[in-house]
């Protein structure tokens, strides 16, 4: 009966030591689950910081492009300024040069006449 209880005994100390492994292994696979779930709750972070990120480019390109179309609109009105302005540049200087011709003409007669008075005068 003695040999009986010290079988038992031994019987219960190794379940002890199974459960006492058991019980270091589970604390192990704890650490290690607790360990990758802050990994993943980093990176979940990330992702969602990323995100984030991108939603405000994506913000920015559409600002930009809406910057750029109102500035090519702009680039377009001041094209055709500029056009319009040389345009009546273009106009003023012809009415000018034919202004300058029509009172050019009478006095070109008159000098030659002038001239040709001048010339007789002295002969």
């Amino acid at each position: 009966m003695n040999n009986n209880i010290c079988v038992k005994e031994k019987e219960v100390d190794q379940l002890n030591a199974s459960l006492k492994q058991a019980t270091d292994d589970a604390r192990k696979m704890q650490a290690k689950i607790d360990s990758t779930n802050l990994i993943i709750e980093a990176k979940v972070l990330d992702i969602e910081t990323s995100s984030e990120q991108m939603r405000d480019m994506q913000d920015q390109i559409v600002a930009a492009r809406d910057l750029i179309e109102e500035k090519n609109e702009e680039i377009s009105n001041l094209t055709s300024s500029v056009k319009c302005l040389e345009d009546e540049v273009q106009d003023t200087k012809d009415s000018s040069e034919k202004k300058t011709a029509e009172e050019r003409g009478p006095r070109l007669d008159e000098t030659r006449r002038l001239q040709t008075s001048l010339v007789a005068k002295e002969k």
